[in-house]
């Protein structure tokens, strides 16, 4: 409807507008937090993480308030499945999500990553900070206790720390680092706690041997407004890049200009770009055309929700190197994806 349309309608239609408009709106929130919820322990689940990196990172940029990752893994875990079974590890999972939120702020996060595998993200928070929260947390912890099969069980957890200084670093980075620091806490014996060790990634600023061992892993830029969209398009990349072996850096970016601004870009590594055809600040149309006149090593697909056959001719003609319609047929997509991928080792 047009404004001068909805000036001229009666009162009781436009205000059903705006209520049909705002319960829609209401509907998709409903929807995203149901999707972004872990079932078993009701914490956030890690499709949640971009979300709250770019929160984080935004503050970084704007304030210069650094933040850390903290990866939690339970110690013993698998013992406990073993011997008491999958419904004892269930509710040593609940205990620990449910501790973690009550013993946290309410700007940090908490989410499961996976299996036994939590993350703590402590905003405007130092790691000398975060390191004596954990700490604090690693005693209250071990001093809980859950029932299991008649006996009751008391858990430790060990954490790789890291702090998140760096706004132009990809989320997959910080969770690298972590990971690598859980690592070495848990070889040393569990119920420790590891800070990471910084690594370098093949932006420019490298040595050249650095930079030419990092580009054999794959760059992966997103590029859509819709977060959402964002998010369950990265878990589908890591799955396909995790089926092939191999490694990858994940980049999101909600419009287009942020993308031609970003250390990414101008570091030129042969990635796969995946570009959203309408977006705010910069139409996709435009940053395709930027890629091609930079003669940028990169593999586009283009996401449209314009069905016209023109309108895809266009983006083909300008470079495109493939195109999906919305709303996604997932298998379409996943094939499409993987074809992409697969170029990027030719």
């Amino acid at each position: 409807m047009s404004l001068a349309r909805m000036m001229s309608s009666p009162p009781q239609r436009q205000m059903s507008c705006s209520f049909a408009f705002a319960g829609s709106l209401k509907k998709k929130r409903k929807i995203d937090d149901l999707v972004l919820i872990d079932e078993l322990t009701g914490v956030y689940n890690r499709k949640y993480l971009p979300r709250v990196y770019a929160r984080l990172r935004s503050d970084l940029e704007r304030y210069g308030a650094p933040s850390c990752l903290a990866l939690l893994d339970l110690d013993h875990f698998k013992q406990v499945n073993d011997r008491f079974g999958h419904l004892a590890g269930d509710a040593v999972l609940q205990k620990l999500a449910a501790f973690l939120r009550q013993h946290t702020r309410g700007v940090d996060t908490v989410v499961r990553l996976g299996g036994e595998e939590f993350v703590v993200w402590l905003a405007k928070t130092s790691k000398s900070e975060a390191r004596a929260v954990l700490e604090r947390l690693q005693r209250q912890f071990a001093a809980e206790k859950v029932e299991a099969d008649g006996a009751l069980l008391s858990c430790t957890f060990s954490a790789g720390l890291v702090e998140c200084d760096e706004p132009d670093r990809p989320l997959d980075y910080w969770l690298r680092l972590a990971d690598k620091a859980l690592y070495a806490a848990k070889r040393g014996g569990g119920n420790r706690i590891e800070e990471a060790a910084r690594e370098k990634s093949g932006f420019s600023d490298e040595a050249p041997s650095q930079a030419s061992t990092d580009r054999r892993r794959w760059a992966i830029a997103i590029v859509d407004d819709d977060e959402l969209v964002r998010m369950m398009i990265a878990d589908l990349v890591r799955k396909l890049v995790n089926e092939q072996g191999r490694k990858a850096d994940i980049y999101e970016f909600g419009d287009g200009l942020s993308f031609l601004e970003s250390p990414f870009y101008q570091s030129g590594r042969q990635s796969v770009v995946i570009l959203d055809r309408v977006m705010p600040k910069m139409d996709g149309l435009e940053v395709l055309n930027r890629l091609r006149q930079e003669r940028k090593p990169y593999k586009v697909m283009m996401l449209t929700s314009r069905q016209d056959e023109r309108d895809i001719a266009h983006a083909l003609n300008r470079g495109a190197d493939e195109y999906v319609t919305k709303p996604f047929k997932w298998l379409e997509l996943e094939a499409r994806l993987r074809r992409l991928l697969k170029e990027l080792e030719e």
